[in-house]
């Protein structure tokens, strides 16, 4: 019995139209990998550098709210008001209650961090960031999503007070976007400044700032 070459074409052809279509779909199984992963590296990409772009931004306003120059003759109340982060740690760290004193930081103690370490979000730190309803939903956002570490250390770890040129803050900005985080980590040195009247005006200086790894 002769077998039908037709029915031999026809299978030919149905084999070689799925071999195509299975191709085809590969191909466009691999585009579509390939566009989700230029997209995801493009929102990561956008998040990182949002999140590094607010930890400079909210860095800026600490440092200029630490290192402003006061006025010598200010009493406590006016700079309490207006110079709120610098007033803060001039009466924690150089309060001479050892029981209300901001500790220092002690690397050789066991709980050292615990009680050195304070923390604080991006509202609380910053009083120039202008009012809630002048923020936009996303500053806000990132806002809630920043953590700011600070701790103070001498380079003579056996003192707990605050000396001249011995003193150093250490200012640590954590912010978040989406899963991105940035950190950027600042120290400021203290310098002690007595007037005629031997009052002692705190000045703060930066002496470091770098991006964490």
């Amino acid at each position: 019995m002769k077998k039908n070459p037709l029915k031999n074409k026809d299978g030919s052809a149905i084999l070689v139209a799925v071999v195509i279509m299975v191709v085809v779909m590969m191909l466009a199984m691999a585009l579509l990998l390939i566009s989700f992963s230029l997209f995801s590296t493009a929102n990561r990409q956008q998040d990182l550098a949002q999140s590094r772009e607010f930890a400079q931004t909210m860095s800026r306003m600490l440092e200029a709210e630490i290192t402003v120059s006061v006025p010598d003759d200010a009493d406590d109340t006016v700079l309490k008001d207006k110079y709120p982060l610098w007033y803060y740690l001039k009466e924690t760290i150089g309060n001479k209650d050892l029981n209300k004193q901001w500790p220092p930081y002690d690397k050789k103690a066991e709980n050292g961090k615990a009680k050195a370490y304070r923390y604080f979000n991006a509202a609380e730190a910053v009083s120039g960031g202008g009012t809630e309803d002048e923020l936009t939903e996303e500053v806000k956002e990132l806002m809630k999503q920043t953590e700011i570490l600070m701790y103070w250390e001498n380079d003579n770890d056996t003192s707990s007070k605050p000396t001249d040129n011995e003193t150093v803050l250490v200012v640590r900005v954590t912010c978040t976007s989406n899963r991105e985080t940035t950190s950027i980590t600042t120290r400021y040195r203290l310098n002690l400044q007595e007037t005629e009247g031997r009052k002692v005006i705190w000045k703060w200086a930066k002496a470091a700032e770098g991006q964490d790894e």
